[in-house]
């Protein structure tokens, strides 16, 4: 499930970098004071969305890192039924 939604964030990540780059390619010459403004409002949400994916890269460690010691007592509780 966390990879799924890390997934979806990287793709919705790819996907809003592609659209800002075909609108900044398809735009016109325009004044320096909205270009200072459009760069300012694409960084802002860059970082939003690199928090995004940081916390969801952070939560599908922490589910991996679970899932490591699940897998680890199921293995030492089958090696202790076939000991006995």
């Amino acid at each position: 499930m966390l990879l799924a939604k890390a997934r979806e964030i990287s793709v919705s990540l790819l996907e809003s970098t592609l659209h800002l780059l075909s609108k900044q390619i398809k735009m016109p010459k325009q004044s320096l004071v909205s270009k200072a403004f459009h760069k300012k409002k694409s960084v802002v949400c860059k970082e939003e969305q690199l928090l995004g994916l940081e916390c969801s890269i952070g939560d599908l460690e922490s589910g991996a890192g679970h899932l490591f010691r699940k897998f680890v007592q199921s293995r030492v509780s089958l090696l202790n039924i076939l000991s006995s």
